[in-house]
């Protein structure tokens, strides 16, 4: 699958602590790729981590980041939520990261990382994960 472009509102967030994020309003992102258009209506209060991981690496690669590269992390942890097979949600956040200006290099060592250690985080497996799952509506081809 093809990242050909992503269209979404900013969300409005306010600051759960220093690594987590809440919607406070109501946000759409589609994902157009060259197999459809993935959708996503996501609810007030739904709380991201962004990037996951130490803070030390914040500076190579961005906890939160530009609007784009938030818009990644947030898509990433909901495909994570199996909207998405682990492998296509990781292929889908490195091509966002790509298009959202982030070198290719980088965002390849994104995806490793997420393949490597990310397997933890993969389904619906706590309470905290259907909370969340709860505050998002996906579908494939928005259209």
């Amino acid at each position: 699958m093809k990242v050909l472009n992503v269209y979404g509102q900013t969300p409005v967030v306010t600051i759960v602590n220093d690594r987590d994020i809440k919607f406070a309003q109501r946000c759409y992102i589609d994902v157009i790729t060259d197999e459809g258009c993935l959708g996503y209506d996501i609810l007030p209060g739904f709380i991201t981590n962004g990037r996951s991981g130490t803070g030390l690496i914040d500076g190579f690669i961005p906890h939160f980041g530009n609007q784009s590269i938030l818009t990644a992390w947030v898509i990433h942890d909901i495909n994570y939520y199996e909207c998405l097979s682990k492998d296509l949600a990781d292929e889908v956040l490195r091509q966002m990261l790509v298009k959202s200006g982030m070198s290719r290099f980088k965002a390849s060592l994104v995806k490793k990382s997420v393949q490597w250690f990310g397997d933890n985080a993969y389904g619906l497996t706590t309470e905290e994960d259907f909370d969340m799952y709860s505050k998002v509506n996906f579908k494939w081809d928005c259209k």
